[in-house]
């Protein structure tokens, strides 16, 4: 702007007052300009413009020094450094009492540093969110404490997904008692035992519970029967009835079984209602097809040993191969003991090739000195080699080092 003032005064485009307003209009301008600025740091220094359009040095220069007027308040044109000092100075202050008072926790007062007191009141364990070690909130859960004097392994609720958070949240009179008095009813004293097998009885309701309980009692299942089935097969009372009732149909028609067989096989091996029907189908089809049992043979080793039922079909299936092709067993002598499959291949293997060495490898009931399967598997070494081998326990020692 004034340097088209100065080159229109030189060329004289425009006359004497147009060069004047011009130049009013640049001071008002300036002082507009210098104002907003003032306003928005007060540590800046404004200089005194003439409203007139007389900007000269004389009177930027008298503004500069005459820092203090004579007329009017006292101007700190250093206010905005200072506050922001002390300010400074403050914030340390109150950092070094926070420091203070985090090394010092006995030695402090609320007033001077204005920080909350800290409660000694314990914090409720419903806030810890999620719950992965119980152990660690026993002191503070009246529940868990109760839980531990009945004999639970808190460690083994850990391992069901969720069930660490839900017994926290537990009260032992109102959510827990009921079903303890529940598990007495049903014949079961030993609850640490199955509260730690079957935590999550919890979440079901206790009229579900007595549904199950009363269609076994439907079923003409004996008290004892019961509570031997709640007791080894836990996951029971959490299966539905429609559930129980398909696997116990599917074992009675697969298997010809009559009403008492099926009490007395649920009861024998209360694990067969809980386990999944579709492994107990694919092993039967598995020795009825591969290893060449007869369905009046698979019903005698359901009953005798219902264990092979649960058992891997592939282990089973190597001793079979075992049994029958290398100690040359036919189907009938393994129907006289089918507990024979619940014994390691090793040990069968180990004693089977030390009756060979000392010639007394003789499993035809038939033929003097004759070996059954339970006098070769059931007993320990020193028993097999007094009663079947009839040699001493170290030449069977010395023989095993030797393989």
């Amino acid at each position: 702007m004034l340097r088209v003032i100065s080159v229109s005064k030189r060329l004289q485009t425009f006359d004497t007052d147009t060069v004047k307003f011009l130049m009013r209009y640049n001071s008002l301008l300036r002082c507009f300009t210098t104002s907003f600025s003032t306003q928005k740091d007060e540590s800046r220094i404004s200089y005194d413009f003439d409203v007139k359009g007389n900007n000269s040095e004389e009177s930027r220069k008298t503004t500069l020094i005459n820092t203090e007027p004579s007329s009017g308040p006292k101007i700190d044109y250093f206010k905005g450094i200072h506050g922001n000092k002390a300010r400074l100075d403050e914030t340390t202050e109150n950092k070094n009492q926070r420091h203070f008072i985090e090394n010092n926790p006995y030695n402090f007062e609320e007033q001077e540093t204005g920080l909350e007191s800290v409660t000694d009141e314990p914090v409720s364990i419903k806030e810890f969110k999620p719950v992965f070690n119980l152990a660690a909130l026993v002191n503070e859960s009246d529940t868990l404490q109760k839980l531990l004097k009945i004999g639970v392994d808190l460690s083994a609720i850990e391992k069901y997904k969720g069930m660490a958070d839900l017994i926290v949240k537990l009260d032992f009179d109102k959510d827990v008692m009921p079903y303890l008095l529940f598990l007495k009813d049903c014949g079961v004293h030993k609850y640490g035992s199955y509260l730690a097998k079957n935590p999550l009885i919890f979440k079901q309701s206790l009229e579900d519970l007595q549904v199950r309980v009363t269609y076994l009692e439907s079923k003409k299942f004996s008290k004892e029967s019961i509570a031997r089935i709640v007791l080894k097969a836990p996951l029971f009372l959490s299966l539905p009835v429609k559930t129980v009732d398909k696997k116990l149909g599917y074992l009675q028609k697969q298997f010809n079984l009559t009403g008492n067989e099926v009490r007395q096989l649920a009861t024998m091996i209360p694990k067969i209602i809980t386990w999944r029907l579709n492994k107990i189908q694919e092993n039967t089809l598995y020795y009825k097809e591969f290893l060449g049992f007869t369905d009046v043979e698979l019903k005698k080793i359901l009953m005798t040993y219902p264990k092979v039922f649960l058992m891997d079909r592939h282990g089973v299936g190597k001793k079979f191969d075992f049994l029958h092709n290398v100690m040359g067993l036919d189907h009938k002598r393994l129907l006289e003991w089918p507990a024979v499959f619940g014994t390691r291949l090793f040990i069968i293997n180990h004693r089977h090739r030390y009756l060979l060495k000392v010639k007394r490898a003789q499993y035809d009931p038939e033929i003097e000195n004759y070996v059954s399967l339970q006098a070769l598997c059931s007993c320990n070494d020193r028993e097999f080699c007094e009663n079947v081998a009839k040699t001493s326990e170290q030449e069977y020692d010395a023989f095993l080092k030797c393989l």
